[in-house]
């Protein structure tokens, strides 16, 4: 802004002394049509000049403006998956997230798979399986060696919902409402199988046959 200024005093004053000269001349001799034409012309190129000089400094100041721009449109959405993945355990099977706990609300699974320890993790892994109630959840051993729940899968003929009232049946544009700022574009297949709120590695995946919801895993499906 300050040099667009001086361009500015620059031009007018480039004006004044080439008017002052004219003046002068006019009081002593006339001037020649081709030396009014003259000065028009220096006088013209100036200010063209200085003009040309002022829009090439905003050109530059905005493109420099422009390219240093924070990107405050980038999403996080591990956190965001992260967050999503605890609340909802924790409410869907309300606050029972200890193997003891489970039991009590749940009772004890029909199935459960051997443990295992993961490559990935090196933790140990089980899986217990309530088919009759549609569910299925995944257990790890933590530091103290008590199995904690790591992931949750909800199919039918289960009646358990998200915090936000989604569960099996619901619609995918319902699926899309209820969190439609936490759907990652990037993973998601909003138009065929599968919505990811948060990421695959920590989130809520909602699997659809014929736009309706048929699953919905809890946790983190990648390593």
């Amino acid at each position: 802004m300050n040099r667009r200024i001086l361009v500015v005093v620059s031009i007018i004053a480039s004006a004044i002394m080439l008017s002052g000269c004219v003046n002068s001349i006019s009081k002593t001799d006339k001037i020649t049509p081709a030396e009014d034409a003259g000065i028009k012309s220096s006088v013209s190129s100036t200010s063209a000049q200085a003009e040309k000089g002022a829009n090439d400094e905003s050109s530059s100041t905005n493109i420099e403006v422009s390219t240093n721009q924070p990107d405050n449109t980038k999403v996080d959405y591990n956190k965001i998956g992260f967050d999503l993945e605890a609340a909802e355990s924790l409410f869907i099977l309300n606050n029972s997230l200890l193997d003891i706990d489970v039991v009590k609300f749940l009772d004890e699974p029909e199935r459960k798979s051997e443990p295992i320890v993961w490559g990935a993790d090196g933790l140990e892994h089980q899986t217990w399986y309530y088919s009759s109630k549609g569910i299925e959840l995944g257990f790890i051993k933590n530091d103290e060696n008590k199995q904690v729940v790591f992931s949750i899968k909800l199919e039918s003929p289960c009646t358990l919902k998200t915090s936000r009232g989604i569960g099996i049946g619901n619609t995918k544009d319902e699926v899309l409402k209820a969190y439609k700022d936490e759907i990652n574009p990037e993973e998601s297949f909003v138009d065929s199988s599968n919505i990811v709120a948060g990421t695959v590695y920590g989130g809520l995946i909602f699997t659809l046959e014929n736009n309706l919801v048929s699953s919905i895993f809890i946790g983190a499906a990648a390593e």
